[in-house]
């Protein structure tokens, strides 16, 4: 008898993702993109670096990890109006296929705390000891100075 563990929230924060989403074409097919932000919630963010010191020169540099949900799938999140605008972890091509590749990529930014953080590279889905998706882990930084 096998019995389904309990979902627990990761965290009890809110983590914006920022992405260019495709909004339309132009004459000659080229995509036309905007910049668009989705907000996670129970999600866990964790500064890990805050400060770097270089003989004279101080560079602020903040390496964040974010963790977030994942539920079949998907990312659960909402768009500014509170609507349910989830982001499934894989990009879909046109065929409805997924193509392997993150939606959650190295070209976007994550929101914390009023504060925009770059991404270090694609988003990674972690799985349990079971093999079932258990979260997406990002790698982020922000740098000022």
């Amino acid at each position: 008898m096998t019995t389904e563990l309990p979902v627990f929230p990761i965290g009890n924060q809110r983590v914006g993702i920022e992405r260019e989403t495709v909004t339309d074409y132009g004459d000659f097919g080229e995509p036309v993109t905007e910049s668009v932000t989705v907000w996670v919630d129970n999600a866990c963010f964790e500064i890990q670096t805050p400060t770097e010191q270089q003989n004279l020169t101080v560079t602020t540099s903040e390496i964040a990890w974010a963790m977030l949900p994942i539920v079949d799938g998907s990312v659960p999140a909402v768009d500014e109006d509170g609507d349910p605008a989830p982001i499934a972890f894989l990009v879909s091509n046109p065929s409805g296929d997924d193509d392997g590749k993150p939606a959650i990529n190295a070209n976007a930014w994550l929101w914390h705390n009023g504060l925009r953080y770059a991404m270090r590279g694609d988003a990674v889905l972690e799985r349990d000891i079971r093999g079932r998706d258990d979260h997406v882990f990002c790698v982020c930084e922000r740098e000022q100075g």
